[in-house]
């Protein structure tokens, strides 16, 4: 999923064990008007019954994360959210942050310690996978 929200954010795909059906979920959004619009272009229908936005950051605890995106810019919050999500990968699962720089990068790197998760770092993108 892509977001528009210029202020970083986090977009998470829940995965239950029920069905194949996805929840999206937006969360820690700076600007909700322009993530509501980004949806909308995007097919998908802020406050229909699969996608939802959130203030605050995601909760470490929760349903299990399928897919998530993470735009934050701050190192201290791209630290947070990615341990936070990491933490809740399905098998299968998968976390993108968009993170460039040396700050960034550590944070990231810093952030999966100690996690059974397997981390590929690119330039920009890096990739958080379950073991």
């Amino acid at each position: 999923m892509v977001t528009g929200d210029p202020g970083g954010g986090v977009a998470v795909v829940a995965a239950d064990a029920r069905s194949s059906a996805r929840e999206v979920r937006v969360a820690n959004v700076a600007d909700r008007a322009a993530v509501e619009a980004a949806l909308t272009r995007h097919g998908f229908r802020p406050g229909a019954t699969r996608v939802s936005l959130h203030e605050g950051l995601p909760d470490a605890e929760g349903d299990p994360v399928a897919v998530a995106f993470v735009g934050e810019r701050e190192p201290t919050a791209i630290r947070a959210v990615s341990a936070r999500l990491a933490g809740r990968l399905a098998v299968g699962g998968v976390l993108i942050v968009d993170a460039e720089g040396r700050e960034r990068k550590a944070a990231v790197t810093r952030a999966v310690e100690g996690l059974s998760v397997r981390l590929v770092q690119r330039t920009r993108l890096h990739v958080i996978r379950e073991r």
